[in-house]
């Protein structure tokens, strides 16, 4: 089991959301399983109503939690860093995860085509 929890800034919302499913109550989240070696992509866009306020030092964190393969014990770890540094540290890791969201996204509209 794997939990990830976003923490925004203030006045920030998902437009779109391409993963499993997302809530702001963890109760209403069905738990998905990841085995060692694993990936996967988050693909979201944000939306804010304050645009004017966004700036490189505009903090963000990621937290992760999941339970330890054999102790079975709680686990988590925390990632805090800024818009600047996200949007700043190259963009093939976020041309990649587009990639990977538009192609899911074909694959499944192919499939609702089908006879």
């Amino acid at each position: 089991m794997a939990s990830f929890r976003l923490d925004l800034p203030p006045g920030f919302e998902i437009e779109r959301f391409g993963g499993e499913e997302y809530s702001t109550n963890i109760a209403e989240i069905e738990t998905q399983h990841l085995a060692p070696d694993d990936a996967m992509v988050f693909c979201q866009t944000l939306r804010t109503c304050t645009p004017e306020l966004v700036r490189d030092d505009t903090p963000l964190g990621v937290t992760v939690t999941w339970l330890d393969a054999i102790t079975l014990e709680p686990r988590e770890a925390r990632v805090q860093t800024t818009f600047g540094a996200l949007l700043g540290a190259g963009s093939v890791q976020l041309r990649k995860g587009a990639a990977i969201y538009t192609y899911t996204q074909a694959l499944s509209a192919a499939k609702d085509q089908r006879p």
